[in-house]
């Protein structure tokens, strides 16, 4: 209804009507109403890829809508008070999808319990952060994996994915 979709596809910016005539509502592109599209969409996403079982891909959808939601996508990485002023409700739906469609194998609240688990709070422990990287899967003969080296797999480790998760970050900021 308000012009952003032509075909079922999202338009690009340049193809926005920038005049009188464009639908009610079509304008501000940067409104609150659009974010909440926007990350509806790239949740409905998510959703898809992972019911399809495309791990690799849900990783990196998992990723871009992190930063949708931090609002960090011009600059493609998070803060340390981005992750902590992270809304939860964005945080539960993502962990909900991922929880769903991996049986509850993979999910940023399983990697959560893994490293409560291993003894890890806010405070940097480098024997509970090398822990939680191996039995994640993270690391491999004692060095960390390069991401292509990840395993997109039902076969990964219990909490090996999302790769992308907050508990990732706040995990590794730990480690800085």
């Amino acid at each position: 209804r308000l012009g952003w979709r032509r075909g079922g596809n999202w338009l690009n910016y340049s193809d926005y009507n920038f005049s009188q005539t464009a639908p009610s509502g079509h304008l501000p592109k940067a409104g609150i109403v659009h974010l909440q599209i926007e990350r509806y969409a790239k949740l409905e996403r998510l959703k898809n890829l992972l019911q399809a079982q495309n791990f690799k891909e849900a990783d990196r959808e998992t990723r871009e809508i992190i930063l949708v939601v931090a609002n960090r996508g011009k600059e493609g990485w998070l803060r340390v008070k981005d992750a902590e002023k992270f809304p939860c409700k964005e945080l539960r739906s993502i962990d909900k999808l991922w929880l769903e469609h991996s049986g509850g194998k993979f999910g940023i609240s399983v990697q959560h319990q893994i490293y409560q688990s291993l003894g890890g709070t806010k405070e940097y422990n480098e024997k509970v952060w090398e822990s939680i990287g191996g039995r994640l899967g993270w690391r491999r003969g004692g060095n960390w994996l390069n991401y292509s080296d990840y395993n997109f797999s039902q076969t990964a480790p219990s909490g090996h994915l999302p790769k992308a998760g907050i508990v990732h970050l706040q995990i590794e900021r730990y480690a800085k």
